[in-house]
């Protein structure tokens, strides 16, 4: 089964984007721990969206979710028009120095790549697309 919702990229929109993903996680009874996971990491995702894919108005969003019976995997895909960004090809986070000795930024990338099972990304034409597969 497949399933997404519009958004705008807007902080203001984020609450409905995590409720929808909250409806999407009790639809396919996702246990409440991981459940927490899911919905903390794909936060962060988005709110990298909102604050870097566009300059100044917020543009287009959209979350799609897909379930994989065969493996129990949940993916969320986050599609964007906005700047080319690779989460993936982010420097990776050096998180044994001290914190007055770190770089700000990348906790956010670290966190999702640590707590998903698998990520994806890809370039197609003007869109960012995001997968960001889950085993439940």
């Amino acid at each position: 089964m497949d399933d997404s919702k519009k958004f705008q990229a807007s902080l203001t929109e984020l609450s409905q984007m995590i409720s929808w993903i909250h409806s999407k996680l009790e639809q396919y009874k996702v246990d409440k721990k991981k459940s927490n996971r899911i919905e903390l990491a794909l936060e962060e995702a988005l709110v990298n969206v909102i604050s870097y894919a566009y300059s100044k108005d917020a543009g287009p969003l959209e979350i799609r979710v897909a379930y994989f019976e065969e493996n129990r995997i949940l993916e969320f895909t986050i599609l964007d028009q906005g700047k080319a960004f690779n989460p993936l090809e982010y420097k990776e986070l050096d998180i044994s120095s001290d914190l007055e000795h770190r770089a700000p930024g990348g906790l956010g990338i670290y966190f999702l790549k640590q707590i998903s099972h698998e990520l994806t990304y890809l370039r197609q034409g003007n869109s960012n697309i995001l997968s960001i597969k889950h085993q439940i």
